[in-house]
């Protein structure tokens, strides 16, 4: 395997974090005027892949989609693959729900849906 368990987990929990932090901060920063924001994933000098969010505002409702795609390759040959996509709603400032999405090269596929029960 290309990255080792240590490495891998590490990877997986700055992704998580980053769309924890966007997510439960949702007023810290303004909305970009053409709704989007879009991040390079950088490992050892090389792009591996890409982090998107973007912006849907519909009067009180706002809905941020985010898209993780992750891509190393080795002579070529594709040494992993990582998927992330999900779907926050907020209503009034308010988290209200998310359902995601996360695709890991191996057996692992997580399915998250929550909802703020207040």
């Amino acid at each position: 395997m290309f990255f080792s368990n240590k490495k891998m987990n590490i990877l997986i929990r700055i992704i998580f974090s980053i769309i924890l932090l966007i997510s439960f901060s949702i007023n810290a920063f303004p909305i970009p005027k053409n709704k989007k924001v879009t991040y390079d994933i950088i490992r050892k000098n090389k792009v591996i892949g890409t982090h998107q969010i973007k912006f849907i505002e519909n009067k009180d409702t706002l809905l941020v989609k985010t898209n993780v795609n992750i891509k190393v390759k080795v002579l070529f040959v594709t040494a992993y693959k990582f998927s992330h996509q999900s779907t926050e709603t907020w209503s009034n400032k308010d988290f209200v729900r998310i359902d995601a999405h996360s695709d890991f090269e191996d057996e692992r596929e997580y399915f998250i849906k929550g909802y703020d029960k207040d």
